[in-house]
């Protein structure tokens, strides 16, 4: 799996972690990237926003969804980038996974590869995703992406997040997602 995802995904995450709010607040410092684009399909929601470098300006846009626990614990973020040839990204992960172990992901009863962490940042642990090909395609179709997490003493965690709503959202974020 290539990683060449990862930069622009973290490059995102800070705005797309801090939740939904986030992108209907006030900025508190004029540094923080604000959405040009936040629109809901189904489960999922689409946040764009502008990217500049020296050369060029870019309208980069991700597919998101966030679990949280019935306390308000964030449990699960997942930001997903249109590719090529389907979507690639990111799952954050809170503190307390056992990182040296891989997590196990299911669409609906379809057990995929297992993915590795890659690091961790201030809003949880990183593993990176690429769904290409015919899973990408069971994105599309499927109901339920079940995300099996091992914790640190030993036992599994497991949340599920809704595909309702997925293939809108990359409809949408695909056709967003421009050189400007």
């Amino acid at each position: 799996m290539s990683y060449r995802f990862l930069r622009p995904a973290l490059f995102l995450a800070p705005l797309l972690l801090a939740g939904q709010a986030f992108a209907q607040s006030a900025p508190n410092n004029a540094q923080e990237p604000q959405p040009s684009v936040t629109e809901k399909y189904g489960d999922w929601q689409v946040i764009c926003r502008i990217a500049r470098n020296a050369e060029r300006s870019a309208q980069l846009c991700a597919l998101t969804q966030q679990k949280d626990s019935a306390k308000g614990q964030r449990m699960l973020v997942t930001e997903l980038r249109p590719n090529r040839e389907g979507v690639d990204g990111i799952l954050v992960l809170p503190f307390g996974v056992a990182v040296t172990k891989p997590i196990s992901l299911q669409i609906d009863k379809r057990s995929l590869e297992n993915r590795p962490f890659h690091t961790c940042i201030p809003q949880g642990c990183v593993v990176p995703v690429e769904f290409v090909g015919d899973v990408f395609k069971q994105l599309q179709r499927g109901g339920r992406l079940t995300v099996t997490t091992p914790v640190a003493n030993g036992e599994t965690a497991s949340e599920s997040l809704s595909l309702k709503g997925f293939s809108k959202a990359y409809d949408r974020a695909k056709e967003l997602t421009k050189p400007l």
